[in-house]
């Protein structure tokens, strides 16, 4: 009678099974703010061909890719990148936090016009009446054009 040894056999497939599946799970990661703690609200990254949002409570789902970097972007945080190595710390520690940065705006004027059941205004001008070479006693009894200023 002969014996089969499959021993060694058996434990490479073992082996390369176990390590499929580890490659194919996929990682929920936290995202929070470094300063309290809030989670990253609508983040977005891309990570190899995949991409996607972070949810209310800051998670993003993902399979791990050896050798790739993970983009990520928010209004609030700005744009990073993390190496391979920094998505595997990340993994292990099932968490990342980000500082937030301080945007500066420039000052925006907005002027809306809210038309009522008649957008067409007219106003009659007499002969006796005398206007600015620029027109602007006609344009400021105009409540929406009143407002605004000339600048220079």
């Amino acid at each position: 009678m002969k014996k089969l040894r499959i021993g060694p056999l058996m434990a490479l497939v073992l082996a390369a099974f176990t390590f499929s599946s580890v490659a194919q799970e996929t990682h929920i990661v936290k995202l929070l703010d470094k300063e309290n703690t809030a989670p990253i609200v609508g983040a977005t990254y891309i990570y190899g061909n995949q991409n996607g949002v972070s949810d209310e409570s800051g998670n993003i789902q993902f399979q791990f890719q050896s050798d790739l970097h993970m983009q990520l972007s928010h209004i609030n945080y700005g744009e990073w990148e993390l190496s391979g190595q920094e998505v595997r710390n990340m993994i292990a520690e099932k968490v990342c936090y980000k500082e937030s940065i301080t945007v500066s705006l420039y000052p925006v004027t907005i002027i809306a016009l809210r038309p009522e059941e008649k957008p067409d205004a007219s106003v009659k001008l007499d002969y006796q009446e005398q206007l600015a070479h620029d027109g602007a006693a006609v344009l400021n009894q105009n409540p929406a054009l009143n407002s605004i200023r000339k600048g220079g």
